[in-house]
């Protein structure tokens, strides 16, 4: 292991709804119930609010024992690591598919097929985000 220093500590996280409106309720009831009936969150539960001062984010998800660390720290580590072990990181495309399984690949907006040994989906909201 890299034993990456980057201030690492747990936290509670939260998901809140960018606008709040009519459908804010249904859409955050949602995002719980599915992160719910998931084995990889426990203790999931509707918050009223965010605990964010001077600012109302309406009803919110909270994630209890999330991670917090210094992203630049991690990042700059983790890649120096990748490219030492031999890793090609790809940066300034969208990707538009990825597949995993026996012959994984990712499809970027500019039309390029990659194909890969595994892919790595880093973002802060998975849920949805509609990879197979």
């Amino acid at each position: 292991t890299e034993q990456i220093q980057c201030d690492f500590e747990r936290v509670p996280g939260y998901l809140i709804q960018a606008e709040l409106n009519q459908d804010h309720l249904h859409i955050v009831q949602k995002e719980a119930d599915y992160a719910e009936n998931t084995a990889k969150f426990g203790g999931v539960r509707l918050v009223n609010r965010a605990p964010i001062q001077n600012f109302d984010t309406g009803v919110a998800v909270e994630f209890p024992n999330q991670g917090q660390f210094h992203p630049l720290k991690y990042l700059l580590a983790l890649a120096n690591a990748f490219n030492r072990y031999g890793g090609l990181i790809f940066t300034g495309e969208v990707v538009t598919e990825a597949k995993g399984g026996a012959s994984p690949f990712v499809k970027t907006s500019n039309g390029a097929t990659i194909q890969c040994q595994d892919i790595v989906i880093a973002t802060c909201n998975p849920l949805f985000a509609g990879f197979k």
